[in-house]
């Protein structure tokens, strides 16, 4: 929590003090996720599950310019993970309907850029790292165990990004490449007709593609 204080404190100071060396970077993202699921608790027994997502990502930063080089500063997004292969059932069987679940998150991170050379275009590397907030749960429905709520908890998350800038004289740039996100978290799952209450481990890494304008 102190770390998340640390962060808002960065939104209010360095706007102020930065003037033109202040700037603004909002980002958009699509992914692949992989949910690397492991079980300790059913029966003394542990299981070990890939689940997959398609991950969509919108992030902004307020960036302190250090230098033509580096700069820092605190940033926040959203997250969205859709989950194509949570199903429910209506009898013995799975059912043969496409369902999905659909998860959201609120990131608050703090963000490093360098570039690599000071030219119009330029190599650079982000790196962020924060705590992703979980905002939904699901309900889902499976035959002999009833409703029951199914959610990703909140995590540590950390991003890295390289890629390629474009500057414009105007203080305007573009900028695009791969990304990789990691968030060790836990999925919980709990009520059912026999009390469902699990707690599973859950490591998601995203692997994407991201653009992102400066100005």
């Amino acid at each position: 929590m102190k770390y998340l204080y640390f962060i808002l404190t960065l939104f209010i100071v360095l706007p102020a003090t930065a003037q033109k060396k202040f700037s603004h970077k909002i980002s958009f993202g699509s992914s692949y996720v992989v949910g690397q699921e492991r079980d300790n608790d059913i029966g003394g027994y542990s299981s070990d599950n890939t689940v997959g997502y398609l991950g969509l990502k919108f992030d902004y930063v307020a960036s302190f310019n250090l230098n033509p080089y580096l700069s820092i500063g605190p940033g926040f997004g959203i997250r969205h993970l859709i989950n194509f292969d949570d199903q429910t059932s209506s009898n013995f069987s799975w059912d043969n309907t496409f369902d999905y679940t659909s998860y959201f998150a609120l990131p608050v991170y703090l963000n490093m850029n360098l570039r690599f050379i000071d030219k119009k275009v330029s190599p650079f590397v982000g790196l962020s790292a924060g705590y992703s907030f979980s905002l939904n749960s699901q309900d889902l429905y499976v035959y002999g165990f009833g409703d029951y709520t199914k959610k990703i908890k909140s995590g540590f998350m950390m991003l890295v990004n390289p890629g390629v800038s474009i500057s414009f004289r105007n203080g305007m740039a573009i900028s695009a490449g791969p990304y990789f996100e990691f968030q060790p978290s836990k999925i919980l799952e709990s009520g059912g007709t026999h009390g469902i209450d699990n707690k599973i481990n859950q490591y998601l890494y995203h692997f994407g593609l991201q653009a992102n304008l400066s100005f």
